[in-house]
């Protein structure tokens, strides 16, 4: 007997979330499907969930054609946007509605999604199909499939309970006690007491009093965030001039010490008399954005409070706040918005409205040296020191359990508990750092040399391995190699002592002596042959090749009676080299036949 969910009359499966993604081909906007289509599972009797995991591969597969396609050399497309087509064309229908059928797939199932996930990873960062699939998730900017399932998992329980007590009890039927994400939802439990419940939602007869609010998400004529401070800070006082005759400014700013506490900082200004402070935290929990809506939050309860007191007519009000991402979020409509923050800032701000005191929203840069926002800055900062107990956000709750997971798996990455793979060979249980994708002129040539790029997440491909091994490895295919270009870079105590005592074998400076490959060593007889043999074996360019042979070393080639200087009678072992000092010592006079030294027969 087959159970299929789609014969169902009802399936609670959560609340949709508002997605601003839209994708394009061209012109051509992709159809987002806003209708909850049902999960069509089959349950079988005594193979419960096994057909499940092979048709969502055989999906996957058709999508990594296209992908494979698209991502030819030939189209060239950024691994951004590889990832966004990919996360929205296949993970998306592969990971819809895992909170309810992860934890019931069988470990082969798991396992045959989480080899989808890593094939999209190595067609997403470009790398070869060998690689380590750690390596290549994070590469790719990708979590492991478990690890999407279990905060899907975390998300969809916290928002149940969140709804209200019949919720919570269908919640904790379906995750009981047992369940795994209870035990990673402890780890943040302490830092937290409750949580942020949903508000009414707005109905449609607040849209038209929302267009008497002007939300300004743009910056002062263009400048982006790495622009010189000095810029930043003429344009935004010009835009804070423009607002000197409103009657109350409110400035919001936001402070956060991850993991530990945040602050929230708001001052109304107003046109004559004092000014009003706010301070208070945010939560332990609480992101920067957070924390922004926080302080946006206080700002305009405070504001309300005043002008009711006042009863002041035609008043004007503008607020100021470094948070580009709240006014974007503000500016979709208050019938919109389902997260309880901005739901309580549009509730002050529709007060406002019903008052008929425009508001007027703007954006300007922090920390660039304005009065007013150095100071909403310090009252921020002050409200690390207040007590955390704001009710915390799902979204913060859910990042910081990964945080907390982040932190054990680099502890035990750094103590070497975790299995030994190439990514603890190489950095030797040091934790990882980002590199900057930036190189100097040594790194480029270095890198043309070696055939490769950069990495954003690991730095140089090829690395130098620590002591215990003494050769280098390519960390795409484990290929060795003891005598790259990387070597001299880094060489090793024994590669130090070894070439101290070798002999100076010189450099080739003419195009007839003999030359060696600085790739393979290889002995060539001159350096025609030494291009050629760079071109045609390593894959080089033309240009690239000659490079590399201008400094190229000779081989150590003696002739039978060596070379001997016929003005100082100096001996030596390789034409080339009596070329050098004829060059830096040239004769003054040409001795005749009879004055030159003789060299003795041996």
């Amino acid at each position: 007997m087959e159970v299929l969910a789609e014969k169902t009359e009802y399936t609670l499966f959560g609340a949709r979330e508002t997605n601003l993604l839209s994708l394009k081909v061209g012109e051509t906007v992709l159809k987002e499907e806003r209708t909850p289509a049902l999960l069509r599972l089959t349950i079988q009797p005594h193979n419960g969930l096994s057909k499940h995991a092979p048709s969502m591969k055989a999906a996957a597969n058709t999508r990594f054609m296209q992908l494979r396609a698209v991502a030819s050399p030939e189209w060239v497309p950024g691994r951004e946007k590889l990832r966004a087509f990919y996360l929205a064309l296949v993970q998306a229908k592969m990971c819809y509605g895992v909170a309810s059928w992860w934890f019931d797939a069988s470990l082969a199932g798991r396992e045959r999604l989480g080899r989808v996930q890593a094939q999209a990873a190595h067609i997403v960062a470009g790398i070869p199909k060998a690689a380590n699939r750690e390596d290549a998730l994070l590469e790719a900017r990708l979590e492991p499939i478990s690890d999407v399932a279990h905060r899907r998992a975390s998300e969809y329980y916290l928002r149940l309970k969140a709804k209200g007590p019949l919720h919570a009890k269908e919640a904790d039927s379906i995750f009981p006690p047992k369940h795994p994400i209870h035990v990673r939802l402890a780890k943040v439990q302490h830092l937290c007491s409750t949580i942020d419940s949903p508000e009414k939602p707005h109905d449609a007869q607040v849209l038209q009093w929302a267009r008497r609010v002007h939300f300004n998400i743009t910056t002062s004529c263009g400048l982006k965030a790495d622009a010189p401070e000095k810029d930043k800070k003429v344009r935004t006082m010009r835009r804070v001039q423009r607002f000197s005759d409103f009657d109350y400014q409110v400035w919001t700013d936001g402070s956060v010490v991850l993991g530990v506490s945040s602050g929230a900082g708001a001052l109304v200004y107003p046109k004559e008399g004092r000014r009003e402070k706010v301070v208070l935290g945010a939560g332990s929990l609480a992101c920067s954005y957070r924390a922004e809506c926080v302080a946006m939050e206080a700002g305009l309860r405070r504001l309300v409070d005043v002008i009711e007191l006042s009863k002041a007519h035609r008043t004007r009000v503008v607020a100021f706040t470094a948070s580009l991402s709240l006014l974007m979020a503000l500016n979709t409509c208050p019938a919109v918005v389902e997260d309880a923050i901005l739901g309580r800032i549009w509730d002050r701000i529709l007060c406002f409205v019903l008052l008929r005191v425009p508001v007027n929203f703007q954006f300007v840069f922090s920390h660039c040296g304005v009065p007013r926002n150095e100071a909403a800055d310090k009252a921020a900062e002050q409200g690390n020191a207040k007590p955390q107990s704001y009710p915390a956000w799902i979204t913060d709750i859910v990042t910081g359990v990964e945080r907390q997971v982040r932190t054990e798996m680099y502890r035990a990455f750094e103590e070497g508990r975790m299995p030994r793979t190439r990514r603890s060979a190489l950095l030797d249980h040091v934790r990882p750092a980002p590199k900057h994708s930036k190189v100097d002129r040594l790194g480029e040539s270095l890198l043309a040399q070696f055939r490769t790029g950069t990495s954003k997440h690991f730095g140089w491909l090829h690395r130098v391995l620590t002591s215990k091994m003494d050769q280098l490895e390519c960390r795409w295919c484990s290929a060795q190699d003891a005598t790259s270009d990387a070597a001299e870079e880094y060489p090793s105590p024994e590669t130090v002592a070894d070439s101290e005592t070798a002999p100076d074998l010189g450099i080739a400076t003419r195009q007839s002596d003999p030359i060696i490959c600085p790739l393979c060593n290889m002995d060539c007889a001159r350096r025609h042959a030494g291009v050629v043999h760079l071109v045609k074996i390593h894959g080089l360019e033309r240009d690239c090749a000659l490079a590399l042979f201008k400094k190229a070393r000779q081989p150590a080639l003696t002739y039978k009676n060596g070379y001997t200087c016929h003005v100082c009678g100096e001996d030596f072992e390789r034409r080339g080299l009596l070329v050098e000092h004829m060059a830096r010592h040239p004769p003054d006079v040409v001795p005749t036949v009879e004055e030159r030294p003789k060299r003795p027969r041996e």
